[in-house]
């Protein structure tokens, strides 16, 4: 995931307001894209083997059908020996391993949705737990999962991630301003540490350059035969030599200065934005898990970054 930036005014509303509560009888996302497959794939005509296999030679349709039934059959065999070792591992009470093992039987297909719904029985520990969904990758998966998983999720847990949420979003609220007036009082620091290693960078190679031309020109007086050309090329060689020493140390001085305004426009510069960077992955996450963003979310207030000079 990209670094959080504060001052997105989407990314400042989640951690800011609650989400308002799904109107009744009103289509989420999910169940718009789910109508849009539905109806792009339900009466698609079934393929016919017959037709598969028209026009080729018998003898060599009957190797591909046989082959693709010890395929399917092998398949079938690996299947029921992960969806076995994954069923003993779940009363045992090792979900760990049992979501491992439903999640390689996954590959195998799942046409009555058994094998997901063992695969979220086991992340949630038996319907027990959801901080699986704390983690974002997660969340994103259980928003694409079949309807009797959400449901029989959401039905169980979605009073207690409702309120885990709010109390996210009051604790982040007196943080945000907090570390944006960090950021920002660091930032002019930082800035002007910048310029300053700037200036003088350019000050110097602007002379390394002028000393190099002082030199190429001094070294043509020696081919001149003038008494002066050896003086002038060695003065200006070793007074390039010097400019080109500054410009590396004030280059990379530089460089160091450059680092220090792009670390702190990162939260996890700090404690505390380190902090409000865990509340908005968590806000965000359980907010996926809901399925209840705003259309159109607009930040209360924007107090913007200053922008670099």
């Amino acid at each position: 995931m990209e670094d959080f930036n504060l001052d997105d005014p989407l990314n400042e509303q989640l951690l800011r307001t609650e989400q308002p509560e799904p109107e009744e009888g009103a289509a989420t996302h999910l169940e718009e894209a789910e109508e849009v497959f539905d109806a792009d794939t339900v009466g698609a005509p079934e393929t016919d083997l017959e037709e598969v296999f028209s026009g080729i030679d018998p003898e060599m349709a009957e190797e591909e059908f046989e082959e693709k039934v010890r395929v399917d059959e092998r398949a079938r065999i690996e299947r029921s020996r992960l969806l076995k070792a994954a069923s003993g591992f779940f009363r045992k009470g090792d979900y760990a391993k049992a979501e491992s093992f439903y999640h390689q039987a996954l590959v195998y297909g799942d046409e009555d949705g058994t094998i997901e719904e063992g695969l979220w029985a086991s992340r949630t520990e038996n319907y027990s737990s959801y901080k699986c969904l704390y983690e974002l990758k997660t969340a994103n998966a259980f928003a694409v999962a079949r309807e009797s998983v959400r449901s029989k999720i959401l039905a169980e847990f979605s009073d207690a991630i409702r309120e885990e949420r709010e109390q996210y979003q009051e604790e982040a609220a007196p943080l945000i301003e907090k570390v944006r007036a960090g950021q920002n009082e660091r930032h002019e620091a930082f800035v002007a540490n910048r310029s300053y290693y700037l200036i003088r960078f350019g000050i110097v190679f602007s002379l390394l350059i002028l000393f190099g031309i002082g030199c190429a020109v001094s070294s043509n007086f020696i081919y001149a035969g003038g008494a002066a050309g050896p003086v002038l090329t060695v003065l200006f060689a070793v007074l390039a030599f010097v400019a080109l020493t500054v410009t590396l140390i004030f280059g990379l001085r530089l460089l160091l200065a450059q680092r220090l305004v792009m670390r702190n426009a990162k939260l996890s510069s700090t404690e505390e934005g380190a902090r409000l960077e865990e509340l908005y992955i968590r806000t965000y996450a359980l907010t996926v898990v809901l399925g209840d963003f705003k259309e159109d979310p607009v930040a209360e207030e924007e107090v913007p970054m200053p922008e670099e000079e």
